[in-house]
């Protein structure tokens, strides 16, 4: 098979004569044919690659290119199909050229042998990439180093333990166990006192029992004279244990201002003596699994009464600017 090698910069053919300056033209001028391509070789000048400018002189793209580093030779190809760099154009290394997309396997028959990835190599791990059993030591280091902006910790796990002063009281928010039926062990976080330099102790001063809760939505009626189911919705959680009923306020009333809570508990109420002259409101707990506020306010009564936000006297609230909701807790 013959192939023609260069293309000269100046075809002889047509001419009787040739001078010495033509003749030379043939050679300076001459350029590979095509599919045939050369070597250009570049030393790096501080550090920095001196470049081929095959953007601007397509010739140059059927070049390879040597690079000489200071430490290191590299070799390069042009790829037309790969987004040009600021700095290396489209001039790609053949190392990376010559691996194809998802050509790179792990395992033991892979191409990454086993052990060669250091943690220094490894810039971001997704939780969701993470599969398989953890031993408690690697569970315990993962939980340990991580700094955790919210989310739920979910699974079964065998003995998780804090070290005395490894967390700080501020940082325990909102810890939950599902489905306790009782306490146990392992809901009880304990607090220990400090030194007078503010480092822990051993001393327990206290602990504190994770616990679950449901809040119902507001109710969708407003306080009234009369007897009202204000609230009737499932709770969901097992073994519920204790529930609070809470005022909320819609529209300004007396020293009131939309959005204040006033729980139940602390409400007060006046009554003549006259047996039907009452004023209840309560939440209830249903052996169902449900949770009721229910309310009865004389027509005949004074009504419902709060404190004085400035003065503290009582002061009749205006039913219609409150509506009601609750909590249930459970451990």
């Amino acid at each position: 098979m013959s192939q023609q090698v260069l293309t000269p910069g100046l075809d002889p053919t047509s001419y009787t004569s040739i001078t010495g300056a033509q003749l030379s033209q043939m050679f300076t001028l001459a350029t590979f044919a095509s599919g045939i391509g050369g070597v250009i070789v570049t030393t790096d000048v501080n550090g920095s690659p001196v470049v081929p400018p095959g953007g601007t002189d397509s010739t140059l793209q059927s070049y390879i290119w040597i690079r000489v580093g200071a430490s290191a030779i590299s070799s390069y190809i042009w790829n037309p199909l790969t987004s040009s760099n600021v700095t290396y154009l489209q001039w790609t290394s053949l190392v990376s050229s010559a691996i194809g997309t998802n050509a790179v396997t792990g395992g033991p028959t892979g191409n990454i042998a086993l052990s060669t990835i250091t943690s220094d190599n490894i810039a971001y791990v997704s939780g969701s990439q993470i599969t398989g059993t953890l031993s408690t030591s690697t569970l315990a280091n993962l939980v340990q180093t991580t700094s955790v902006a919210g989310g739920v910790l979910g699974g079964t796990f065998g003995a998780l333990t804090y070290t005395a002063g490894q967390m700080a009281l501020a940082a325990l928010k909102a810890v939950t166990v599902a489905g306790k039926a009782t306490p146990v062990a392992a809901d009880i976080v304990p607090i220990f006192d400090s030194s007078a330099a503010g480092a822990a102790t051993s001393a327990t001063v206290g602990s504190i029992q994770a616990a679950n809760s449901f809040t119902t939505g507001l109710s969708t009626n407003a306080l009234t004279t009369g007897n009202q189911v204000l609230i009737n919705t499932s709770h969901g959680l097992t073994n519920p244990v204790r529930a609070e009923c809470f005022l909320k306020c819609q529209t300004n009333d007396g020293t009131y201002s939309v959005g204040d809570i006033i729980p139940v508990s602390s409400l007060g109420h006046f009554n003549t003596g006259a047996a039907d002259k009452y004023e209840m409101i309560h939440c209830v707990i249903t052996a169902a699994g449900k949770i009721l506020v229910l309310a009865s306010i004389s027509t005949s009564g004074a009504g419902i009464y709060a404190c004085n936000q400035s003065t503290g006297a009582a002061t009749a609230l205006t039913l219609g600017s409150w509506k009601a909701y609750a909590i249930v807790y459970s451990y």
